[in-house]
Order: structure tokens, then C-alpha cells, then sequence
């Protein structure tokens, strides 16, 4: 038999033993720890509200800002002032990334895409008050600074003739004057100009790329 171990020795074997149980236990409450910590409020809030202007609900993004920023602007101002830039970007559609930032501010990168400019790729930057987000105007799009406002300037060219199969020429003229030389039974064929009849329709047309209450084809070809 051999001589039993000394006690140095038997010390020497538990502190080797234990080393390896000391490293997974802590790479555990490391895990633990990371996994375990919840996310920032205020980035949540912020993607929460990308979320919503991607799904059309402007009141439910209105509903997320502070107290003080609704006794700034009400529901009705806020809505229309994002259907008009949304209208004057030619919006299609938007989709929010992941935000970044702190417990005072935040940014969520966009792709906003089109009709006009194709698609955009801006930070939307967020600060908050005390019970929701700060709202300022450079949040109506996705790189305004604070101050700045969307603008656009849309040139036409001039209005086509529309033709017949044989050539004979059915509409000619400025887009405020159209012409019919084979008689005015080619209007129902050709279609009219004319400007958008009301507020909204005004929208759809700016929306489309067009100047505010700008003479376009309302009919036809």
C-alpha cells in the first residue's frame, strides 16, 4: 500500500478540482446577467413608435408622446402634419432597425421608400420628456434636422399628343388647354385635365409627385 496522501497535498487536490466548477459557475451568472437585463424604456418607445408610423397609426404615435409635447400640438395638427410629409416625400412605406442609445436619447436607423426619390436611408432621433417622447418636428421624416421642414419642387413636361392608330391626332395641347381635332367625342376617350377637387384629393396628388393643386390627367388616357 501506498502512503496516504499529506495533507498539503490533499489541499493541492481540491483547489485544482474546484477551479473548473469556479469558471462555469461564473460563466453562468455571466450569461444570466446579460440575458436577464431588460432593454431601455426609451429605445423600446422609440421603435414602438417607428412601428406605428410604418402601420399608418398616427394617433397611436401621438399617443406616445409626453404630456407636454400633446399640449403643443393636438391629434388632428399632428396627423395632418405627417400626412403632409408624407405626402411631400412621396412616402410608400418605411421600416425601423433596432435602436440605439440612453435613458435622455435614442435613434432608430429607417429605410424609407419612395415614389419620387427612391429609398432614403436616415436616423430618426429621439429625445423624451418625463413621461413620453419630446416631439419636434424633425421627427416628421427621417434625417431632418430640428428646424428644417420637407420641400419639394416638381417640374412636368409639356402634355404629349395621344394619337390613333393611324395617326390622325385625337388630343394636342397644354395640359390647361387640351385641343380635340377629330371633335369632343375624343374627350371620352382621351380623358381631361384639371385640378384635384379638394383637400384630399390635393393630397393623393402631391403624394403622387405633383405641385400642390398642380393641372394634371384626372380622366382617361
Amino acid at each position: 500500500m501506498g502512503r496516504p496522501p499529506s495533507r498539503q497535498e490533499r489541499q493541492r487536490r481540491l483547489k485544482t478540482r474546484a477551479l473548473p466548477l469556479v469558471g462555469v459557475a461564473l460563466v453562468a451568472f455571466i450569461v444570466g446577467a446579460v440575458q436577464g437585463c431588460p432593454g431601455s424604456p426609451n429605445r423600446d418607445a422609440a421603435e414602438s413608435y417607428v412601428d406605428a408610423w410604418k402601420d399608418g397609426d398616427h394617433q397611436g404615435m401621438y399617443e406616445m408622446l409626453s404630456t407636454k409635447s400633446q399640449e403643443g400640438i393636438s391629434l388632428e395638427r399632428f396627423v395632418q402634419r405627417y400626412e403632409e410629409a408624407e405626402a411631400e416625400a412621396t412616402l410608400q412605406s418605411l421600416e425601423g432597425s433596432d435602436a440605439e442609445g440612453d435613458e435622455t436619447n435614442a435613434e432608430v436607423p429607417v429605410k424609407a421608400n419612395t415614389l419620387a426619390f427612391g429609398q432614403i436611408e436616415q436616423p430618426l432621433e429621439f429625445t423624451f420628456g418625463r413621461d413620453g417622447i419630446a416631439w419636434q418636428n424633425s421627427l416628421l421624416f427621417p434625417g431632418l434636422e430640428l428646424g428644417e421642414e420637407l420641400t419639394r419642387t416638381t417640374k412636368l413636361p409639356n402634355r404629349a399628343k395621344i394619337l390613333a392608330d393611324d395617326g390622325q391626332v385625337m388630343a394636342e395641347g397644354p395640359t390647361d388647354a387640351r385641343e380635340y381635332p377629330l371633335g369632343d367625342s375624343m374627350i371620352d376617350v382621351t380623358g381631361v385635365t384639371g385640378t384635384p377637387e379638394d383637400e384630399a384629393a390635393d393630397l393623393n396628388s402631391i403624394a403622387l409627385g405633383y405641385e400642390p393643386g398642380q393641372t394634371t390627367g384626372v380622366s382617361g388616357l
